[in-house]
């Protein structure tokens, strides 16, 4: 009997191992990944100048070696972030509610390196990603130069509140100037928020917290008007499903006027273009 058990035992000790080694485990950069960042491509030269876009990269820490280090940007369509889908085989991706993909990562202080066509340094940023928390991270066109560029690091907070919905602005404009958004009712009618009325280029509003109470006078949709800080005249407007306990960032970009710009094509090599303009609200649900 004793002989029996034993056997037992190891067989099942030995299944145990086998199922814990053939277990396989993407990474990024190492085991305890706790933290989950999302990148986003807001350059407009990279978006309209499709040829720009090949091997449009980011490398995380130069020293980290191997391919999976590199994820790299769709060049075909103009919601331009990473991971790219729910399902994709590049990355390690976390689905939450949204259309948010998440790359998971060891929380550690990270040089991301970004990159336009053929590889070709960028910019560059070190960031430190905390346990536990969510960032979104956005490249865009400076308007320090024309060949100037500029990342973003965003926090977001997946959480729902009853009754509301959650709404951080990024303002990616490089010449809009400061940005003011209003919430509207029928016909117009101006609803009192704390909505960001003076939003700088480059910069991240608070979460508003909108009431969904009142929705039901615009369809089911809280409306949401942009326009320059001081000025009445709406620019563009976007609707948000007024879903409770939902969480959305909503990003302002492109350019209001037709703008020269300089991308770098090889060391020290420029090409010049011109970027059309191209203002447009994009909406982010994170929760």
């Amino acid at each position: 009997m004793r002989r029996k058990i034993t056997s037992y035992y190891y067989l099942i000790l030995g299944l145990l191992l086998c199922s814990a080694a053939c277990q396989k485990t993407e990474q990024i950069a190492g085991e305890g990944q706790d933290t989950y960042i999302n990148f986003y491509n807001a350059s407009e030269v990279l978006q309209q100048y499709r040829s720009y876009s090949e091997q449009n990269q980011i490398i995380i820490n130069d020293s980290v070696p191997g391919a999976r280090n590199r994820p790299q940007f769709s060049s075909t369509d103009d919601f331009r972030q990473f991971p790219r889908h729910l399902t994709g085989t590049d990355a390690v991706i976390d689905g939450p509610a949204g259309d948010i993909y998440w790359l998971p990562m060891m929380a550690d202080t990270y040089r991301f390196t970004y990159t336009s066509v053929n590889k070709n340094y960028l910019v560059d940023t070190a960031v430190t990603l905390l346990p536990k928390t969510f960032t979104t991270q956005y490249l865009v066109e400076s308007p320090e130069a024309e060949e100037a560029y500029r990342i973003l690091t965003v926090p977001v907070e997946r959480k729902g509140i009853a009754g509301k919905v959650r709404v951080q602005v990024v303002n990616l404009s490089p010449d809009f100037g400061n940005l003011e958004v209003v919430r509207v009712g029928q016909e117009g009618r101006q609803i009192a928020t704390d909505l960001p009325g003076d939003l700088s280029f480059g910069s991240y509003s608070p979460y508003a917290e909108l009431d969904t109470a009142g929705s039901s006078e615009t369809y089911g949709k809280l409306v949401l008007q942009f326009r320059k800080s001081g000025s009445s005249e709406t620019v563009l407007t976007a609707a948000i499903d007024a879903i409770p306990k939902s969480s959305h960032t909503i990003v302002f970009q492109g350019f209001e006027r037709e703008t020269p710009r300089r991308i770098k094509t090889g060391d020290g090599e420029y090409e010049q273009a011109i970027v059309a303009p191209n203002l447009r609200v994009k909406v982010r649900r994170v929760f």
